[in-house]
């Protein structure tokens, strides 16, 4: 395990992989992390599966089961899976009333908390360090949004029903975006 996660990896044909896995909500002190291993694997809710192949190598794997501390009707987690053969890049997020933000390398991501879209306004402050960040919005109501930044006029987007996205270019900014 590592403070953010975990880190899982591999080695065949002289080549090495890993898959780090950022777990950013629930928070560490809200849930629990087991990685099980052997047998054990395969037993789901005290049901004990047969592997489809049994003398394949995903017969003797490992599960990780993330948790939270307190069971509720409907969970949220958030998670950020970077496979390469190098350290993970470095991964922020923070929580809007209705959505995720999550932040690595370049990119900006908004997505929507539930299972229905965006409907209201929300802001957005992108960080002005020099440089331009791409920022996707996944989870938006379908219809016309805008997107205004501190002393600049707002872009009108579009966003088309059942891809409920839109992206822009950011140099960095307090945004506020909301249904026109």
């Amino acid at each position: 395990t590592t403070p953010t996660g975990l880190t899982l990896w591999n080695e065949s044909g002289g080549v090495k992989g890993r898959l780090d896995v950022a777990l950013l909500h629930p928070a560490a002190t809200e849930r629990t992390l087991e990685i099980v291993s052997g047998p054990e694997v395969h037993r789901v809710d005290g049901k004990l599966y047969t592997p489809p192949t049994p003398a394949g190598p995903e017969a003797n794997g490992h599960r990780i089961v993330l948790s939270p501390k307190t069971a509720q009707t409907h969970d949220r987690f958030l998670t950020v899976l970077q496979a390469g053969d190098t350290e993970a890049l470095p991964v922020e997020h923070s929580e809007l009333p209705a959505a995720f933000v999550v932040r690595i390398a370049d990119r900006v991501v908004v997505l929507a908390k539930g299972a229905e879209p965006i409907r209201e306004a929300f802001e957005l402050v992108v960080p002005a360090d020099g440089t331009t960040r791409q920022v996707v919005l996944a989870g938006l109501a379908p219809g016309t949004w805008q997107i205004g930044a501190s002393g600049e006029p707002a872009r009108t987007v579009v966003v088309a029903a059942g891809k409920n996205t839109a992206t822009f270019a950011s140099p960095g900014g307090h945004y506020r975006i909301a249904p026109h």
